[in-house]
């Protein structure tokens, strides 16, 4: 037989030195356990920041994670470059796909069990606890198939807010930095998962980001709907149809604390939320939060009351 050739190695492969970039071949690994798919548009002030933390771990928990770049925008080769030198590290530019077509065809090229989807403007603590802890969340809950690092909500009561097409119930998550917002939001996570005695809630809706999904479940069940934009627009209200869509085909959403910041560098004055593109994001968060009525049965009461059952199921709050 050749050398070499993976089809004819023995189970389990010997370790071969002399690999590219000084590293063995079983250091380069090709089951990472999650990986970090980050969807970039022109918000070069934030990949020095975010890429440092993301790439800024030991070795042993280098070579159990991937990170994928799509950049939409085509532009920051250099700033990134710096951080992708690494094993299972990877730029990928995706002119005009904007978030959910980005993050789809992402999920597919990675080979991760778990997949996280941050934005150019989510910034991750400084160490991987983050990641740690949401890996033994799914871990101890095998029917959770999506979990939120930032906000949820249950949709209690039957009040609409016309502004938004939502239910006005509970928020959940970490309190807002701006004081003006501190009224508004948000409950605290006042649960616990039993075996890991993490804080967490199951949740009928989250919102971006980070989020984090099973692969082999994200895939079965259709991915992120590409009905919730056009293709280069803003695509709101895709978490909440795929938190729904995750209670409806029998499996679970939560949220916990991922020690996150959000909305850094100049994210209010950017991106979905300025001129023709803000027009957009509210034109299609109305039209989208509308069609969950349309598309669910459970939407919103039946699945309100599955989360309910849920929850009690976890340890309660002191």
């Amino acid at each position: 037989r050749r050398r070499g050739s993976a089809a004819l190695r023995e189970p389990g492969c010997k370790r071969e030195t002399g690999a590219r970039g000084g590293m063995t071949m079983t250091e380069l690994n090709d089951t990472p356990v999650i990986a970090s798919i980050v969807e970039f548009y022109k918000r070069s002030e934030n990949i020095a920041t975010i890429m440092s933390k993301l790439t800024g771990t030991s070795r042993s928990f280098d070579n159990n994670q991937e990170i994928i770049i799509g950049d939409d925008s085509r532009t920051d080769y250099g700033n990134f470059s710096q951080f992708m030198r690494g094993p299972g590290r990877f730029l990928v530019f995706m002119p005009n796909l904007h978030e959910i077509r980005a993050y789809n065809r992402l999920s597919k090229f990675s080979s991760a069990t778990y997949l996280a989807y941050l934005q150019d403007d989510d910034n991750p603590p400084e160490k991987h606890k983050w990641s740690h802890t949401a890996v033994q969340l799914f871990d101890g809950l095998p029917k959770l198939g999506f979990l939120g690092g930032f906000r949820g909500r249950l949709d209690l009561g039957s009040i609409n807010d016309p502004r938004h097409n939502l239910i006005m119930g509970p928020k959940y998550g970490p309190k807002p930095m701006e004081p003006s917002e501190l009224k508004k939001c948000c409950d605290p996570i006042v649960h616990r998962e039993k075996k890991s005695n993490v804080p967490f809630m199951y949740m009928y809706k989250v919102n971006a980001g980070p989020l984090i999904a099973r692969r082999d479940v994200f895939l079965s069940t259709g991915m992120f709907h590409t009905s919730f934009s056009c293709a280069g627009e803003p695509g709101i209200g895709f978490d909440y149809e795929y938190s729904i869509r995750m209670w409806n085909e029998g499996y679970r959403t939560g949220i916990y604390y991922s020690g996150f910041t959000f909305g850094i560098g100049d994210s209010g004055s950017s991106g979905t939320h300025v001129s023709l593109q803000g027009a957009m994001r509210s034109r299609n968060e109305l039209h989208n939060n509308l069609q969950l009525f349309k598309m669910f049965k459970i939407h919103h009461k039946g699945g309100t009351a599955m989360t309910l059952d849920a929850l009690a199921e976890l340890r309660p709050p002191k």
